[in-house]
């Protein structure tokens, strides 16, 4: 299993990402661009621009696709919060 906490990780538009296993807690952030993020048994769809993140608050996969040239880092939260206590902040609901 690929290990994604904290590592910047660059997408070209279209590329897609895939997360698995139980990351309940962990931040997507996106730090440059558009992002479209969905998750397994979620009937929503999430679009993250620079600043803004997802909190996966549940199990299952989560797919992530770049719009345009993008860039993301997922974090836990307590890092998130540290270092940018002042951003936007995308949520589930």
């Amino acid at each position: 299993m690929e290990t994604w906490s904290g590592r910047a990780i660059e997408l070209h538009k279209g590329d897609l990402r895939r997360l698995e296993s139980d990351l309940r807690g962990l931040s997507v952030i996106c730090t440059d661009g558009i992002l479209w993020i969905t998750q397994e048994g979620d009937l929503k769809d999430y679009i993250l621009e620079a600043d803004q993140r997802y909190v996966i608050a549940r199990r299952g996969s989560v797919v992530i696709q770049a719009c345009g040239d993008a860039r993301l880092r997922v974090a836990p939260p307590l890092e998130f919060a540290a270092a940018h206590s002042k951003h936007k902040t995308t949520r589930r609901n």
